[in-house]
């Protein structure tokens, strides 16, 4: 046996049964006497470390006081038995104290078993205590509520569910009949209710569990499912009963029945057709409506065809392939751009088709969404024409050809039979034709030539602003009130003249036909400015012998260029022709980024001059620099209506190589390289169906008045719109809330980048500010094709939005917001179609007739409150904050409103 006094310690060691205080007398022999596991301690700090079932301490005051041991007993284990070695005349005391035994010092025998016993009945009551509280957790800490009833129909338990679901307290439901439970209608006889739940008539579900209403407490009915269990313990007969609330099943059945009503309506609604296939067979199982005016034919003969039925049969191996290696791969697909559908007459549709995998009432299909992308595949085929136009203008060596492409081109891509390209004729003063269709020759009997104000299309070459006309005839000012012409497109060639296209039907003119016209104009009235300048230079041929081999070159770049369909590829192409076999050792193309900094983006040959510092002086004095020395290097800004596009650097190894008239070819050059670059972007937004937009968050400790003031005044700005002054600085118009624009004037003007600052309106919790500042950030972002388009701030920081095309440079965007503010935080990338055609269409009518200062004067003297009236701001102010004089800007802001109203009124 173990030690009484010195029992070894380790981890199989049970903790012991009897913990004794000291040496009391007596314990010795107690000891020997129980089939206990007794261990001893120092003092009452120890005995309770882990709890006894009994402690046994000695009273023998002063020395050792069992009085101490009981108070701190009843504190650290109010259960635990303590017995007490003492004499008799201390025992009455130390029982009032708290010992639940008293043994007399000499009683060893006497010790041992009340010791015994005590430990015995604390044991039981651990283990009557560990069955309560499993039983507890067993029925109360449950999810369904619980109840005992006698064969009578009785209860005689309930759980604490029953209060969570039916509103009762388990105590007042003990002694109340079964059917209290039961709304009325279904109460009878409470021991009818007991039969039901026990009914074995096939009433109830796999589990045993019925259906039945319960009654609430304040007499709303609750849908359970019920299921009783009988026990039986010395001859007592009880009932288990588990009610089950299903409120949340049912309202998840409703739901669910919503929601397939509302995937019906949205399938049936669709604009775009869907169909749903057998991933396994490829049979068409269902289709919508828009899927009937898809293929033109009903939806009963739809169902049951094979998916590749849907496509043209001489395709029929690819289609299945398609279908078969997203069977097996699953997930999601999007194919566009060589995928038809065959309609009921013959013909084919472009589609885009987008499909998913899942399961369907058991078995795996592919739900496909089939997008008619008609008039983007004729976006498309418009847009190869003006490339092959942009090559035929760029080889053009006159002006006939020039016009002869652009009519041919409008013809066969709008497919409208009349078409014209009138020029200025400065001498008479007039506009002649010089090329047109054959059609329009025989309608009109030879197309006429215009004077002034005589002819809609002199009205849109005097304005500048391209137009749609319907019922030409109608119009007063057309030239021939009986032309069988039904509508017309006029677009201005810039100075040049104008590109007239016509039908004799309304129904056969494009949607797209504006546009379309616009950039062709565009492209050609470019091939015509350059036409000019060949015709100039061709009279000085004979003395520009020596610049031969540099107009061959430039030529290549041409060709290059109009083959290029990407900036890089602008780039490449013009440095590679440069240098390879040409007139310069190197070349390359030097941009500055949104930081300042310049790097060169394409660049072939070698030099040892430094091409990125006289291409930063080039930029920052917007023309031509030449650096003379041990080789000279020339670099030229690209720039294309007042866009820089970077600059072009050469080097040539011999002396006095730029002249002025090689100078004037390289401009020639930098601005058909800008103009490469600017038709690349427009062919872009051409066909773009889809933005990128970057949400970020920056936090509050910028250091940046838009977000600094907001969190110092705790209010919150709102960014309306920002554009550029005269002096390059940014414009912006902020929208205060929450406090006094007044108040926060004198912050916002502490900041090191802010110019000016103006209160524009103004009212008690808020107004509009103008702020002038040379943050560049607005201007990088438009470097990468980005525009911001929301901003705000508020006390806990700021978040802003940008959008920029789906192709563009997204991480370089996000690059140059971080380095403006390091602690920005990119939120959310999204990707999404663009919203509506029209109000871009306009705009982009608008933004091409504008100039840009007529454009900063418009949008200042708006955000502004210059139109408002009151007015808040004078037309001295508005020029005061773009750093012009009064006079030059009403002129361009009537300019700017003329040109406005006929975009909006034409639209």
């Amino acid at each position: 046996m173990t030690s009484f006094f010195q029992m070894a310690v380790d981890e199989s060691t049970p903790p012991p049964s009897v913990v004794h205080v000291g040496v009391p007398a007596g314990v010795r022999d107690a000891a020997a006497r129980l089939d206990e596991t007794v261990e001893g301690v120092a003092d009452a700090s120890a005995a309770f470390d882990p709890e006894p079932e009994c402690l046994v301490c000695e009273h023998r005051p002063p020395e050792r006081d069992a009085r101490e041991l009981l108070a701190t007993a009843a504190e650290r284990a109010p259960d635990c038995p303590v017995v007490v070695v003492a004499p008799d005349a201390a025992h009455p005391e130390l029982i009032d104290a708290g010992a639940t035994d008293c043994v007399r010092p000499d009683r060893s025998a006497r010790l041992a078993r009340r010791v015994e016993n005590a430990a015995e009945r604390r044991r039981a009551e651990r283990d009557r205590s560990t069955v309560a509280a499993r039983f507890d957790a067993l029925v109360d800490c449950g999810p369904d509520a619980v109840v005992v009833v006698d064969d009578a129909g009785t209860i005689r338990y309930a759980n604490a569910e029953v209060d969570r679901i039916l509103g009762y307290a388990p105590s007042s439901l003990v002694g109340e009949p079964l059917a209290t439970l039961v709304p009325e209608p279904r109460r009878g006889d409470h021991r009818d209710v007991l039969d039901y739940c026990l009914a074995g008539d096939g009433g109830a579900d796999d589990g045993g569990y019925r259906e039945l209403p319960g009654r609430h407490s304040d007499g709303h009915e609750v849908p359970l499912t019920v299921a009783f269990r009988l026990f039986e313990r010395d001859s007592d007969r009880r009932f288990v009963g588990v009610l089950r609330d299903v409120s949340g099943r049912r309202a998840a059945e409703t739901a669910l029945e919503a929601t397939q009503e509302r995937y019906r309506t949205l399938v049936e609604t669709c604009p775009d057709a869907l169909f749903v296939a057998d991933a396994e067979t490829g049979t068409v199982l269902d289709a919508n409506p828009a899927a009937e005016d898809l293929l033109g034919k009903p939806r009963e003969e739809i169902l049951g065809l094979h998916q590749s039925d849907l496509h043209p049969s001489d395709d029929e191996t690819y289609y299945r392939r398609i279908f078969d290696d997203h069977a097996d791969r699953g997930g999601i697909t999007r194919r566009d751009g060589d995928l038809t559908v065959v309609h009921d007459d013959g013909h084919e549709v472009p589609v885009e088709i987008s499909a998913n995998m899942t399961e369907l009432d058991g078995r795996e299909v592919i739900y496909a969404v089939f997008r008619d992308v008609t008039e983007r595949a004729e976006r498309t085929t418009a847009l190869a024409s003006l490339r092959a136009a942009a090559r035929e203008f760029i080889s053009a060596e006159t002006r006939e050809t020039i016009c002869q492409v652009t009519v041919e081109t409008a013809r066969d891509v709008l497919g409208t039979s009349l078409a014209a390209v009138h020029l200025f004729d400065a001498d008479e003063d007039v506009l002649r034709p010089i090329a047109a269709t054959d059609e329009a020759h025989r309608v009109f009997d030879g197309v006429p030539t215009f004077g002034p104000d005589e002819s809609l299309a002199w009205d849109v070459y005097e304005s500048g602003s391209p137009a749609v006309f319907g019922d030409v005839g109608s119009m007063t000012r057309a030239y021939n009130q009986n032309t069988p012409v039904d509508t017309e497109v006029i677009v201005p060639l810039d100075d040049h003249g104008v590109l007239t296209v016509g039908s004799l039907d309304a129904a056969t003119v494009p949607d797209y036909a504006l546009d379309f016209a616009q950039i062709l104009a565009a492209n050609a009235a470019r091939a015509l400015d350059r036409a000019e300048r060949e015709g100039t230079l061709a009279s000085q041929r004979a003395e520009l012998a020596e610049l031969n081999r540099i107009n061959a070159v430039i030529r290549e770049v041409d060709r290059a260029l109009v083959r290029a369909t990407t900036r890089e590829a602008v780039g490449d192409s013009v440095v590679e022709r440069l240098t390879d076999g040409g007139p310069y050792e190197h070349a390359c193309i030097v941009e500055r980024g949104a930081g300042g900094d310049v790097r060169s983006e394409a660049a072939a040959g070698e030099t040892s001059g430094d091409p990125e510092a006289v291409a930063t002086r080039a930029a920052d004095a917007g023309r031509v620099v030449v650096e003379e020395g041990g080789e000279d290097l020339a670099a030229i800004p690209l720039e294309y209506h007042e866009t820089a596009y970077g600059v072009l650097v050469v080097t040539a190894d011999r002396a006095s190589a730029f002249d002025d008239r090689e100078r004037t070819v390289l401009v020639e050059l930098g601005e058909t390289i800008a103009y490469a670059i600017a038709a690349v972007e427009s062919k872009k937004a051409l066909v773009s169906d889809a933005v990128v937009e970057l949400e970020f968050a920056v936090s509050a400790a910028a250091d940046h008045f838009f977000v600094d003031v907001p969190k110092h005044a705790d209010c919150a700005f709102e960014f309306r719109s920002a554009t550029v002054t005269a002096g390059g600085s940014m414009l912006y118009y902020l929208t205060v809330s929450g406090a006094s624009p007044e108040q926060l004037i004198e912050r916002v003007r502490s900041f090191d980048e802010v110019e000016r600052v103006r209160v524009v309106d103004a009212h008690d919790d808020g107004g509009l500010i103008e702020v002038v500042n040379d943050d560049a950030l607005v201007l990088a972002l438009a470097d990468h094709g980005a525009t911001l388009t929301s901003a705000s701030a508020g006390p806990d920081g700021a978040r802003a939005v940008v959008e920029l095309p789906v192709d563009a440079d997204v991480r370089g965007a996000a690059e140059t917001i971080e380095r403006y503010y390091p602690s920005v935080e990119l939120l959310a990338q999204r990707e999404r179609d663009r919203v509506g055609t029209t109000p871009r269409h306009m705009r982009t009518a608008l933004d091409e007739a504008l100039t840009d200062r007529q454009r900063t004067a418009l949008e200042a003297a708006h955000l502004a409150g210059y139109f408002e009236w009151p007015r808040a701001s004078t037309a001295e102010e508005v020029a005061e904050s773009l750093g012009v004089t009064a006079p030059t800007f009403h002129q361009h802001l009537r300019r700017a409103e003329s040109k406005l109203l006929d975009a909006f009124l034409e639209e």
